[in-house]
C-alpha cells in the first residue's frame, strides 16, 4: 500500500502568532506555554522522521538499526549522528554528491529535500510493507460472542470506502453460535447484502457440550477467531491450544480475552502462545466510542511508571477491539504472542499536550533532584500514533509499527 508522508511542519495555533504580540507584551506564563507547545510539536515531528526512516529503511539495509544490546544504534543515536554529519562541510558535500545533487538542503538520511521529478511540493510517495501472514486460507471460524459487525466487515474485505486487508481472501466465514436465529437477524443488514457478506457467512449452532468446538468443527478451517471471558480464560485457552496442536490445517488462532483487569498476565495465555496462537486481552468493552482514539497495545507484562489507563480500569470500544482482533490475524508480528490493549484514560490524554519533562522542562523534587517523566512512554506512544495517522498509515500498518518497531526503537 502507498503511504504519503507529509514533509511540511505542523503550524502553530496558539494565538500568540496571530496577535503578533511582542516579547515584552507577553507574560512569563504565556511564553512558557508557547515554548512547551512548540516543544511538543517538535516531538511529533520527530515521530514523523522516525516513520520516514522506517519507510526508507525498507529499501536500504544500511539504514536499518541493529539491536542496541548487540551494539546497534537507536533511532535517537542515528539522529545525533546525522546532525553531526550535517555540521561537517565535507561530509555534507559527499552526501549531496552521493545522491546525485550539487546543492540544496541535506535531508535527514542524505540527499536533498528537493526533487520535483519524484514528489509534489509537500508530499512524497513512500511504501511501508508490514509482514503479512501467508497461510490464512479460505475459511475462518468465529466462536464465542464475537459476531460483531465491525469484525465481519473487515473479514468480508469488500466494503466500499474501507481499506482492504491484502491477505484476507476468505470465501467462507463460519460462525458457531448459541442462538442461530438471533445472530442471523443481527447479521442480515442492507450493508451485509450489498457487500456480499451473506454469500460467505455460514451460521451454525454450537455444541452444547464444552468446549463447544470439536475437531470435526475445524475441518477445512485454517484460521480461528474466538472470544472468551477473562474468568474462563485458563480453561478455554488450554482447550483451544490442544485443538490447535491436533489439527494440522489450523494455522492461525486469535483469542480475544474480555474483562481482563490485570494486564500483566492472562491465565491460559502461555499454552495458546506455545501452540503458535495470539492472545489479545482487553478490559471492559463498550458500544460507541470516538473514531481513531488513542490506545495502547503491547506485550502483556507489568507496567512501568504511569500507564495509559491511569485513573480508570482498562476499557476499549467494541469497534476498536474487533478491529485490532482482525488486524492481529493479518500480520506476522502478532503470531505466538500475548498482547494487552486499552484506550487512554482522561488522565493519560491530558498528558499528551505536554512535552517530555526533560532538560529545560524537567521537574525537580524538594531536594533539587530531577524527577523522571512518569508519562514519557505514554507521550511517546501518543506522538507515534498521531504521526502514523497524519502520514496516512493504514490500521494494519499502525498495529505492525506499534508492535514490531514500537517506541523502543523510536
Amino acid at each position: 500500500p502507498q503511504v504519503a508522508i507529509a514533509r511540511r511542519g505542523t503550524p502553530l495555533f496558539v494565538g500568540i502568532h496571530d496577535q503578533k504580540a511582542s516579547q515584552s507584551q507577553l507574560s512569563e506564563e504565556e511564553i512558557q506555554k508557547e515554548l512547551r507547545y512548540q516543544a511538543t510539536l517538535s516531538e511529533i515531528d520527530g515521530a514523523r522522521g522516525y516513520l520516514e526512516w522506517l519507510v526508507e529503511s525498507e529499501n536500504d539495509p544500511e539504514l536499518r538499526l541493529k539491536d542496541p544490546e548487540e551494539g546497534g544504534m537507536t533511532f535517537a543515536d542515528l539522529i545525533k549522528q546525522k546532525a553531526e554529519e550535517a555540521k561537517d562541510p565535507e561530509k555534507a558535500r559527499a552526501a549531496a554528491e552521493a545522491a546525485g545533487k550539487s546543492g540544496g538542503d541535506i535531508g535527514l538520511f542524505g540527499g536533498t529535500d528537493e526533487d520535483p521529478e519524484l514528489a509534489a511540493p509537500d508530499l512524497q510517495e513512500t511504501t511501508y510493507r508490514p509482514a503479512l501472514r501467508e497461510d490464512l486460507g479460505s475459511t475462518v471460524l468465529l466462536t464465542g460472542n464475537v459476531m460483531d459487525p465491525s469484525l465481519l466487515n473487515i473479514l468480508n474485505n469488500n466494503i466500499f470506502g474501507q481499506t482492504n486487508v491484502p491477505n484476507f481472501k476468505f470465501t467462507t466465514i463460519k460462525a458457531l453460535v448459541d442462538d442461530v436465529a438471533a445472530v442471523k437477524k443481527g447479521a442480515i443488514s442492507r450493508q451485509a447484502r450489498y457487500s456480499g457478506l451473506l454469500d460467505k457467512l455460514v451460521i451454525e449452532p454450537a455444541s452444547a457440550v464444552e468446549p463447544k468446538v470439536s475437531a470435526s468443527d475445524l475441518e477445512g478451517v485454517t484460521s480461528w477467531i474466538l472470544q472468551v471471558d477473562a474468568s474462563e480464560s485458563e480453561k478455554v485457552l488450554g482447550e483451544v491450544a490442544e485443538l490447535a496442536n491436533s489439527v494440522d490445517a489450523l494455522r492461525n488462532v486469535v483469542a480475544l480475552v474480555v474483562g481482563a483487569e490485570d494486564m500483566s498476565s492472562v491465565p491460559g495465555a502461555d499454552a495458546l502462545v506455545a501452540a503458535g496462537g495470539t492472545v489479545l486481552a482487553v478490559g471492559e468493552l463498550y458500544d460507541g466510542g470516538k473514531e481513531g482514539g488513542y490506545y495502547h497495545v503491547g506485550p502483556l507484562g507489568p507496567a512501568s511508571g504511569m500507564t495509559a489507563t491511569e485513573g480508570q480500569a482498562p476499557r476499549m470500544s467494541k469497534k476498536m477491539a474487533y478491529q485490532l482482533v482482525a488486524h492481529s490475524l493479518a500480520i506476522e508480528s502478532t503470531s505466538s504472542s500475548a498482547l494487552g490493549a486499552y484506550e487512554y484514560s482522561p488522565v493519560a490524554l491530558s498528558k499528551l499536550g505536554e512535552p517530555y519533562l526533560e532538560e529545560k522542562f524537567a521537574e525537580r523534587d524538594d531536594d533539587g533532584e530531577f524527577l523522571p517523566d512518569e508519562f514519557k512512554d505514554v507521550k511517546m506512544e501518543g506522538r507515534l500514533i498521531r504521526a502514523l495517522r497524519e502520514s496516512g498509515f493504514t490500521g494494519i500498518m499502525e498495529l505492525d509499527v506499534l508492535l514490531s518497531k514500537g517506541i523502543e526503537n523510536f
